[in-house]
């Protein structure tokens, strides 16, 4: 049998990757995975935020509310039930991502699922990344790849499907690595990117899900973090983003 990639001990769960770590705390997930690699390092990946968007999604009381985690394969599962910022629960499956032959050095999905007990409810669920870069990319036309460089010198930059995709190639100058994010295109309403205040890290947020749903219905919603090669990061990220548009959605409980 396959070791399992996590390394789960009490509330902390750790990630091993070839060039550093990632380590999240369960109980707070609005903090996010803390990434540290020597291109990218105290960066923060997929901090994830309740119904009100400025809560960081948290267990209860965070000092002696444990959620239920468990380790599957690569897969780390954490669930929330309904807390003063989720009046829903929410499942989240923290996916590692094996090296792979298409450039992938390192990878993370992140699966969001959501369902209430109510007859209706709002689900609304965002995921924040802190990143570094010194030139970012959003990718523009998903069929003949092209990437524009983003400029938000002024104020946040607000990205829609209507002419845009969900995926983004962030650059560190000197960087061996280009760090590469994506939303699945079924879950891509609305992400926005503007300079964190008082810092040199770079905030991109998605609405990952937003919308009434009903008693037995669950809402999905798919993200994913990957470092390639900065020589050729814009093939490898037009390629894993279009691998990423046509993948089924993996089975969850």
């Amino acid at each position: 049998m396959v070791p399992s990639p996590w390394q789960l001990a009490e509330r902390h769960a750790s990630l091993q990757l070839p060039e550093g770590s990632a380590v999240l705390d369960t109980v707070r997930p609005g903090n996010g995975l803390q990434l540290t690699t020597p291109d990218h390092p105290n960066c923060t990946v997929f901090k994830i935020y309740g119904d009100g968007l400025d809560s960081p999604l948290e267990a209860t009381d965070p000092d002696t509310a444990t959620p239920d985690t468990y380790v599957r394969g690569n897969d780390l599962v954490v669930t929330f039930g309904k807390t003063k910022h989720l009046p829903f629960s929410l499942q989240t499956y923290w996916r590692a991502i094996a090296p792979r032959s298409e450039g992938i050095h390192w990878g993370l999905e992140l699966i969001l699922s959501a369902q209430t007990l109510r007859l209706q409810s709002h689900a609304c669920v965002r995921a924040e990344s802190l990143l570094n870069g010194t030139e970012i990319l959003n990718l523009r036309n998903h069929a003949q790849p092209d990437f524009e460089t983003l400029t938000p010198d002024r104020g946040p930059l607000v990205l829609t499907p209507s002419d845009r995709t969900g995926c983004f190639v962030f650059r560190a100058e000197n960087a061996l690595l280009s760090y590469v994010e994506m939303i699945h295109p079924l879950d891509f309403t609305t992400s926005q990117l503007e300079r964190q205040t008082d810092t040199q890290l770079w905030s991109l947020s998605h609405t990952t899900v937003d919308q009434r749903m009903e008693k037995g219905v669950i809402l999905r919603g798919r993200l994913r973090g990957i470092l390639v090669p900065r020589q050729q990061d814009l093939e490898f990220a037009g390629k894993a983003y279009e691998d990423f548009c046509v993948a089924k959605l993996p089975l969850t409980t």
